[in-house]
């Protein structure tokens, strides 16, 4: 449903209502950290059923690795812009791609902003390996690989993502519906490419697809976008597939679309009058 309320919205509250744990940075919760709850968790839960973290507004600066041992955990922030996990990791001081300030592999995520403070660099930002991961009205913040979407079946809504050069960029199978992307200003002689599909076998089912979405320049590239090119993906992999449907595209995008061509398609996005498959 809208963010102004609703059968979902409802649903929100009700499990924060009822969350297992809660984490405020000022203290009022059983933990200050989103890590050390992470970490609790595995010794005070049984089964595998659904655990509810609550996420109080405040910034934890902090790098979390939610690993395979921790199943069906949710995270539920005070909302984005409120609840902020924020991170400096950069390949400049050795951190990698696959280990950025979140990695994620059983769990699902409401209300929450992840911030990459790795500025114009290639940075170590979220990491998701999860199996029917879910995230409703999260946003994530960064520049070049922003998201890596390593693998499993992946759904985003009502997400907003910022980048640069490949900042949606791995091998799931993932769908982002009625999100909002948002380009930045890059750095000198770049180009933005907004995907970088990693598939490298026929017969894998996975993909990138982007459905109802909104794709469009940041603030700080706006005022300079002519002195950048934008595409909307190129190949990472020689079977590369992403597919952008029934989705605003305004004039930051380059009229080529697409960096390179393997397996892209446009249908029926706004603004630059595609009308058929190709």
């Amino acid at each position: 449903m809208d963010q102004t309320g609703g059968p979902q919205t409802s649903l929100v509250l009700n499990l924060v209502d009822k969350a297992n744990l809660v984490v405020a940075k000022e203290g009022s919760g059983d933990y200050t950290t989103i890590s050390a709850a992470v970490a609790a968790s595995a010794k005070l839960r049984s089964g595998t059923s659904r655990y509810v973290m609550h996420v109080k507004a405040g910034i934890y600066n902090e790098n979390v690795q939610i690993t395979e041992s921790t199943k069906n955990l949710m995270l539920i922030g005070d909302g984005i812009g409120a609840t902020i996990v924020t991170s400096s990791r950069n390949t400049k001081d050795g951190s990698t791609t696959f280990r950025g300030c979140w990695r994620w592999l059983h769990w699902s995520g409401h209300d929450v902003s992840e911030h990459g403070r790795a500025t114009e660099e290639s940075g170590g930002c979220p990491s998701v390996g999860s199996d029917l991961s879910v995230f409703y009205r999260c946003s994530f913040e960064g520049y070049q690989d922003t998201l890596y979407v390593h693998s499993q079946r992946q759904f985003y809504r009502n997400y907003d993502i910022y980048g640069t050069v490949d900042f949606i960029f791995g091998d799931a199978a993932i769908v982002f519906q009625s999100c909002n992307i948002f380009v930045r200003k890059p750095l000198a002689n770049q180009k933005n490419t907004v995907t970088a599909q990693g598939r490298s076998d026929p017969n894998e089912n996975t993909g990138i697809s982007i459905y109802g979405s909104v794709i469009t320049a940041a603030s700080d590239l706006k005022p300079v976008q002519g002195a950048f090119k934008t595409y909307l993906g190129r190949p990472w992999r020689k079977y590369s597939r992403t597919v952008v449907m029934k989705t605003s595209l305004d004039s930051v995008i380059n009229p080529a679309e697409w960096l390179t061509s393997l397996i892209w398609h446009v249908y029926c996005a706004n603004d630059l009058g595609a009308e058929t498959l190709r």
